[in-house]
């Protein structure tokens, strides 16, 4: 659970990734005063056991417009001079404003950079692990081989102009589905905005009841 005593962002449901989002907003929120300290630890065992599948042996990203704006609220954070929770919140909602209001080309070209970058660090890592253990078993340099050969696919594919963005929801196509996250990006700005003062109606609301 939350402490919200203190005026944490509000959690949102994004499909894929929220518990990464509400992470990174916190961090933005609270640069410098965010600490977990458990003293114990709930182990997280798969039922059933785990074995190999057909999709283990995939180096190709999945579709997922728009997961590039996660890690750049934390980009955006040192941008922010202010050291008030509220007022940074504040400028986090004028983030997601002015990402709400990019033309679609720019959100397409800012998923593609995202996308290559992370295509080119993860094959840069296999070809050094390739590289640094030739006398490795076969059948693992086969599995490095079949990465990069995968990655060197989707860098190409995605390098093209002809490219097409796909993510979630996954019945949309590219226009649709950047026009659903722009319209989302606008209404969470305007949640954040709002949210201190819901914060404070909410304190005291509990406070009256009881």
């Amino acid at each position: 659970g939350f402490d919200n005593r203190q005026l944490l962002p509000p959690y949102k449901p994004v499909f894929r990734g929220e518990d990464r989002l509400f992470g990174n907003m916190l961090d933005f929120v609270f640069p410098t005063s965010v600490t977990l300290d458990y003293p114990w630890a709930a182990p997280h065992l798969p039922v059933p056991k785990r074995g190999w599948r057909n999709s283990d042996l995939s180096f190709t990203p999945v579709d997922a417009f728009p997961e590039f704006f996660y890690s750049q609220v934390l980009e955006y954070k040192s941008s922010c001079r202010s050291s008030s929770p509220a007022a940074r919140l504040s400028v986090l909602a004028g983030w997601f404003r002015d990402l709400a209001a990019s033309s679609p080309d720019m959100l397409s070209n800012m998923h593609r950079d995202a996308r290559l970058r992370d295509d080119s660090e993860l094959l840069q890592h296999l070809q050094g692990l390739l590289s640094e253990h030739d006398s490795a078993p076969v059948d693992w340099q086969n599995y490095l081989r079949n990465g990069i050969r995968q990655l060197n696919v989707d860098i190409d594919r995605v390098s093209r102009e002809d490219f097409i963005v796909r993510g979630l929801p996954v019945n949309l196509g590219s226009e649709e589905l950047i026009e659903f996250w722009k319209q989302f990006w606008a209404g969470f700005a305007s949640a954040l905005e709002a949210w201190p003062e819901i914060h404070q109606a909410a304190a005291e609301l509990l406070s009256a009841s009881e």
